[in-house]
């Protein structure tokens, strides 16, 4: 920068409190800027074109002294030009030269334009010269981005301003997955990242300052082959069956048809058909937009089979296929066979603070579905649980519900380009009850003969229904059973002097608790004194033959000898002497 400076003179700068272009009748103010970073004699001096004549001539138009700020390293040098109620004549070109006294010199001009009225204004225009832009999708349907730029000038200056498409309506600032907006002093720029197909739209800016607004159109065309969805259908036998296809493609296509019966499983084994299959037909019931169409191929639902769709366009070609099963229920059973709303927690009672989880499943068999849930009439999005290619499922969650939340719960179902279908569930919230006795007593001693069955009951309600614990002795016991009533149990088939103690049943829900305590005693048996003495008695004798018979035994075997092992048999051989 000091060698520009050294060798010559800088450009100077000019400040506005206006733009270059406005309305009969305001105060325009010029003011011209130079810095000077050496000791030089500079002078400034505003010209008007084409003359270059000194404005000064001229009395409608005031120019300031030169003036001078001194500061760290450098002089800041100003001449300011006013101009009040302004006019057409003075629309033309101004100039700030400076030169120095070693004849270098430099200068910057401002092209005023006055329009004829004082009113607000608004123009627009394209910065490109062109009011259409064409893309073309490549082999992996990707293009470069689009760049729309309009030009603005408007008084007064600042502007609001809109972006919107013909087909899809405003587009919002925070839709930044596609676009990308901006505003300058000069331009209004809406951005297509990644275009594609169905970005075929003619988009319009609206911009608005003061109590004028404008609008200006592009018309964007986004080229490439047909993509087709086609959803699959299950019908009663002997209903008509409807197959609607959506083609999104630019430029439009043409349609058509073909039934291919088919009872193996899967499916896919079927042999594909041929594009120039004689059995194609037309769709009927048309209908098209600039960058998608459909149509719709009816039949009688005799056999089950594959729907082709086949579309073209001067960009490519695509087939898409769907499933006509038959099914042996009603309507109605169908419907609920292919949506099911449920309540999965809690299971039975839906209590004053509780969190209340739903679930909705659709059948889809790959086909795209969008799904939502609905409560009071506000719209809840929902979690996506599971999505593959025979089903979707989606979890909505109220939490803390209260008495002012009871009432139906949707799930709402689109399907696209068929009708929206919705199922319901009509939830209740009540309030909480502790656990009670329902029946027996509280507390209860119990005293068991050995060997009897007995049997321990717990019979306690609430709302939620209470959570029921077992303890022996203060540990946790858990062999006990429950019955449909809800009535829980400890059943003893024989009763042994182990199992005494103290048995607590503890019934617990959100409300609080209850306990219920069983002192068991197993009273072992008590036999009477002669009793006790003749068992003694007999088993005295018994010990008594026992010795006796052994003694005789062993007797007898001194008495003879044994000789050897004859055919399994002992041969007893008498002693000679």
């Amino acid at each position: 920068m000091f060698l520009d400076i050294l060798e010559g003179l800088l450009k100077p700068t000019i400040h506005s409190n206006v733009r270059d272009y406005v309305p009969i009748g305001i105060t325009v103010r010029l003011t011209c800027n130079y810095e000077v970073f050496l000791d030089r004699n500079i002078k400034m001096s505003w010209k008007t074109l084409p003359s270059y004549q000194l404005t000064e001539i001229d009395k409608a138009i005031f120019v300031g002294n030169q003036t001078e700020i001194s500061m760290h390293n450098r002089t800041l040098i100003k001449r300011e030009l006013v101009i009040e109620n302004v006019t057409l004549a003075h629309q033309r070109t101004y100039r700030c030269e400076v030169f120095d006294d070693k004849n270098n010199t430099h200068y910057h001009n401002f092209k005023l334009q006055v329009r004829e009225t004082p009113d607000d204004f608004v123009i627009l225009s394209t910065a490109h010269n062109r009011t259409v832009i064409n893309r073309r999708l490549n082999e992996n349907g990707e293009t470069t981005p689009i760049q729309i730029i309009i030009q603005h000038k408007s008084y007064p200056f600042n502007i609001t301003y809109e972006w919107f498409r013909d087909e899809a309506g405003i587009i919002a600032r925070n839709e930044t997955d596609d676009y990308q907006q901006e505003v300058t002093e000069d331009y209004v720029k809406l951005r297509i990242k990644q275009p594609k197909v169905y970005h075929t739209d003619s988009y319009t800016v609206s911009v608005q300052a003061g109590t004028a607004s404008a609008n200006f159109s592009i018309s964007v065309f986004v080229y490439g082959k047909p993509s087709l969805s086609m959803d699959s259908i299950k019908a009663i036998k002997g209903d008509l069956a409807i197959f609607s296809c959506l083609a999104e493609s630019y430029p439009s296509v043409d349609e058509s048809f073909i039934f291919q019966p088919c009872a193996a499983v899967p499916w896919g084994n079927c042999s594909i058909v041929n594009e120039t299959d004689p059995g194609w037909h037309a769709g009927t019931d048309e209908v098209a937009a600039i960058h998608w169409a459909s149509a719709t191929f009816k039949i009688v639902a005799n056999e089950p089979g594959i729907v082709y769709c086949k579309a073209n366009n001067t960009e490519g070609h695509a087939i898409a296929l769907a499933y006509l099963m038959l099914e042996d229920l009603t309507s109605e059973d169908v419907k609920t066979d292919f949506i099911k709303l449920e309540i999965v927690q809690p299971k039975r009672w839906i209590t004053v603070g509780d969190n209340v989880s739903f679930v909705c499943s659709v059948v889809t068999l790959g086909d795209t579905v969008v799904m939502s849930f609905e409560h009071n009439e506000k719209s809840y999005p929902g979690t996506v649980i599971q999505d593959d290619s025979v089903m979707k499922k989606m979890q909505f969650t109220l939490f803390n519900v209260s008495y002012h939340d009871s009432g139906d719960v949707f799930c709402i179902v689109n399907y696209g380009i068929k009708p929206t279908e919705q199922r319901s569930l009509d939830m209740e919230v009540i309030e909480a009850i502790a656990p009670q006795l329902r029946s027996g007593e509280i507390n209860q001693t119990l005293i068991v003969d050995v060997l009897n069955p007995f049997k321990l009951e717990c019979d306690v309600g609430g709302i939620p229904s209470p959570t029921i614990t077992w303890f022996k002795d203060g540990a946790p016991y858990e062999y006990n059973v429950s019955d449909p009533t809800g009535v829980s149990s400890i059943i003893f088939e024989y009763a042994i002097p182990t199992q005494s103690g103290l048995y607590e049943c503890i019934g617990e829900n959100k409300k609080g608790n209850i306990t219920i305590t069983r002192n068991v005693t197993v009273r072992k048996l008590k036999l009477s004194e002669p009793l006790l003495y003749a068992t003694v008695m007999l088993l005295l004798l018994t010990i008594a033959l026992a010795i006796t018979s052994l003694f005789l035994y062993v007797k007898m075997k001194q008495a003879t000898g044994v000789s050897h092992f004859q055919g399994g048999r002992i041969q007893i051989v008498p002693s000679l002497q």
